[in-house]
């Protein structure tokens, strides 16, 4: 399913008029029949009367041609103009609706209190209010504020056209005011050609309903030279590495694994079991001693390279670094940060892997807070990095608040791999994963009963797994995003959202990998 930003929409728009004549009206036309199907087939039941709100741009402009279509087939319609139309489209189509024999009314004026009256008691409304590009950082007028109040108290089933209006259709950001939101919040979507990044991630995504992306009449082809997204899905695992029947561990890539510390040993362990639970060929794990003599009480198939006693002494530390370099040229990706802490041996010791390998490194958790103070590391190495952050460590990475962050999820994510030149893995609600190409990729999958600790140290491990397998960086991540979310949500149906844990959610990741 493609994903589609508002600028990447209006050059789709453009090129289908340019190369195959498909004028905008047509498109409108055929986003006003998806709205119709809609009001027949995903409302509670096929209304004997519709109330339609409409704004002054081409979003208004469906809802006039959606009111035409409604009366031609029989269903009484009455129209609230709630602001005047602008767009010359919405103008065409708003005189057109006028001169039919059905009622249109201005939410200002004379016909106000009308107006509040049709929505008290209206059980199915349309809002073409507004659609992509609305500038959501921008105080609303203070008639939007009046709309959404009435909106938020009326019973009616509300189905939004393209977006909810009041959405930033690509970052999912809505305006608000001493706790309250001037935002349509909608029982269905019908977003029209692709879907957008604000319905598939929060905030936006409460406020969404029940999505459906209708096909009004772009070419398909047009998406395969497109800037495009993708939404992840049951595709991805085609990028799952083939095993050959001729074939050895060697073929399956060499992890090394620096992860966890005598307080957190359980990290280490199960970013080892993600690792090998995603077909890694040899895994080293590489600490402590205390950190690795857990790991071997619970895990036979790794390699183990103590640290040299501590850190503390700069003989033991010269030294392990050296037992090191002999592994690293052969390695085919690192991971590190699970649990190790964030003193100045561990940022030290980050440096060094960071700067003497030559391949892939998947950084999380205790990784992330040292690169968060230490922006060189981010400038230096950031396009061989696969950042794996929850909100709070994206906070401190981007200098902002984890509030912020939630606000703009998408646009944070891919600034910041377009910034740094990695591949950022913004976990949460709808994972987002963004390369610095341009892709991006949001998880539907997972469920509340994840949000517990250690899934962040499991998925880091399937990620490295991956990468290590020669599976391109943003490719790696988003399979072990969806193979994560889909294993947790196996896991869920087994033994439910309260009961299930890390360990747990490693038992289902290959039966996620053979759906």
């Amino acid at each position: 399913m493609h994903l589609c930003f508002a600028e990447e929409l209006r050059a789709l728009e453009e090129r289908a008029q340019l190369e195959y004549g498909i004028f905008p009206g047509a498109l409108m036309d055929s986003a006003a029949e998806a709205l119709y199907e809609a009001l027949i087939h995903d409302t509670p039941s096929v209304p004997e009367e519709v109330l339609i709100l409409c704004g002054g741009g081409n979003n208004g402009a469906d809802g006039y041609t959606l009111a035409a279509l409604c009366r031609e087939r029989d269903i009484r319609t009455s129209v609230i103009s709630v602001f005047e139309p602008t767009s010359p489209l919405c103008r065409e189509r708003a005189y057109s609706c006028n001169t039919l024999d059905s009622p249109l009314f201005s939410f200002e004026g004379r016909d106000r209190v009308l107006c509040e009256n049709l929505i008290r008691r209206a059980t199915v409304i349309v809002d073409c209010v507004f659609g992509i590009g609305y500038d959501a950082k921008r105080e609303p007028d203070p008639r939007f504020w009046d709309l959404c109040r009435l909106l938020s108290d009326s019973n009616a089933f509300i189905i939004s056209a393209d977006v909810p209006s009041g959405l930033d259709s690509d970052s999912g950001a809505f305006y608000r005011e001493n706790g309250k939101a001037a935002l349509v919040f909608a029982d269905l979507t019908v977003t029209f050609t692709a879907s957008k990044p604000a319905l598939e991630t929060a905030p936006g995504l409460q406020a969404s309903g029940k999505v459906r992306c209708a096909d009004v009449g772009i070419p398909k082809e047009l998406f395969e030279t497109a800037p495009r997204a993708f939404l992840t899905s049951k595709d991805l695992l085609t990028l799952l590495p083939k095993r050959e029947a001729e074939t050895s561990k060697a073929n399956y890539g060499k992890l090394l694994s620096y992860c966890g510390s005598r307080d957190m040993p359980g990290a280490a362990l199960l970013a080892s079991l993600g690792a090998l639970r995603c077909g890694i060929g040899l895994l080293t794990c590489t600490g402590y001693e205390d950190v690795l003599n857990v790991l071997k009480g619970r895990l036979c198939e790794p390699i183990y390279l103590p640290f040299l006693e501590t850190f503390d002494d700069e003989t033991d530390l010269e030294r392990t670094k050296q037992a090191l370099l002999k592994r690293l040229p052969n390695q085919s990706a690192l991971l590190i940060g699970c649990g190790i802490g964030t003193g100045r041996e561990q940022e030290l010791f980050l440096e060094f892997l960071l700067s003497e390998s030559n391949c892939p490194v998947v950084c999380d958790a205790d990784a992330l807070t040292i690169l968060a103070a230490r922006e060189d590391l981010l400038e230096t190495y950031g396009e061989k990095l696969i950042l794996t952050p929850h909100p709070g460590e994206m906070a401190r990475l981007c200098h902002t608040t984890p509030s912020e962050v939630q606000l703009d999820r998408i646009r944070l994510a891919t600034a910041f791999s377009a910034r740094y030149g990695c591949t950022v893995v913004l976990k949460g609600n709808r994972t987002v994963v963004s390369s610095p190409d341009g892709r991006l990729c949001i998880n539907p999958f997972g469920n509340p009963g994840m949000a517990k600790a250690g899934m962040g140290d499991l998925l880091a491990g399937m990620i490295a797994a991956f990468a290590a397998q020669k599976v391109l960086p943003f490719d790696a991540a988003t399979l072990g995003v969806y193979l994560h979310a889909k294993a947790g949500d196996l896991c869920r149906d087994a033994l439910g959202e309260m009961s299930l844990l890390a360990h747990d959610v490693a038992d289902f990741i290959g039966h996620a990998a053979r759906e």
